[in-house]
């Protein structure tokens, strides 16, 4: 299985764990980032989740959030084609940042876009036939693979 974490992802082990949802999705985010030291999932990303992180003004967690972006050989280099294919999601309501994450996930083929953003999930499925690309939550997406190895 190939995913794209979404740079929420990233943060969630980072952040606030006193309200259960953050903790239970830094728990699930951290289960998803075993499975890929496991062999058991293959982890995408793009230069977009670089731009991002480099936006963070705390350096430590910087560092953190960086240390978790996959192999730089499964990090996508922006290209003019994709930039303009995510001007078509743009249009449709999404932020530059969100269309090119999705865009690029289309592109490197990833079976699920991870994230922890409910309107970037309820949006995904509102306009699944132009995005093209399954979007779950990570609580989600650990519960279908665990349930999916217990068969």
């Amino acid at each position: 299985m190939k995913i794209y974490l979404d740079v929420c992802c990233l943060n969630r082990p980072f952040d606030d764990p006193t309200q259960l949802r953050v903790a239970t999705e830094a728990v699930a985010v951290e289960r998803l980032l075993a499975l890929v030291d496991a062999g058991r999932v293959e982890y995408f990303s793009s230069e977009m989740a670089r731009i991002e992180i480099d936006r963070i003004t705390d350096l430590r967690r910087r560092r953190k959030v960086t240390a978790l972006l996959p192999a730089s050989s499964h990090i996508l280099k922006l290209t003019e084609q994709i930039l303009t294919r995510a001007t078509s999601l743009e249009s449709i309501g999404f932020t530059p940042a969100d269309a090119v994450h999705l865009t690029a996930a289309r592109v490197l083929e990833v079976d699920v876009f991870v994230t922890t953003d409910d309107r970037l999930i309820r949006k995904t499925r509102r306009n699944v036939k132009r995005v093209k690309v399954r979007v779950l939550g990570p609580i989600e997406l650990v519960t279908e693979i665990e349930n999916a190895h217990d068969d």
